[in-house]
């Protein structure tokens, strides 16, 4: 992280997620699974359990995620995911809708 991003992080607005989000953070494992590296950090942080029967794992992985949600195949992360495939992703297991910041104020993105 850079000086100006934990600066944003100290100084912003408190936020009930913020202490779950970041004792769950994943890095992403090569330049292109930034979005699943999000997807997987917000999935641990609000308990959304991968199937039990996923080879006994109890927490997301961004080796697991495809196959956990069924989209092994149908999403190509190793180009990166648009965020309408990084949604798609997500439905599989939880309501995801996509807001594009710049189509949104600030008091709408934290509803």
């Amino acid at each position: 992280g850079s000086p100006e991003g934990y600066e944003r992080l100290r100084s912003g607005a408190p936020c009930l997620m913020t202490p779950l989000l970041l004792a769950r953070l994943a890095t992403q494992v090569t330049q292109f699974y930034c979005s699943l590296a999000s997807l997987v950090t917000v999935f641990n942080a609000l308990e959304v359990r991968p199937s039990p029967d996923l080879f006994g794992y109890s927490f997301w992985t961004q080796q697991n995620i495809l196959e956990a949600t069924g989209t092994v195949g149908e999403v190509h992360p190793q180009v990166g995911l648009t965020l309408a495939q990084l949604t798609y992703v997500a439905s599989k297991r939880a309501n995801a809708t996509a807001f594009h910041a710049g189509q949104h104020g600030v008091e709408a993105l934290r509803e």
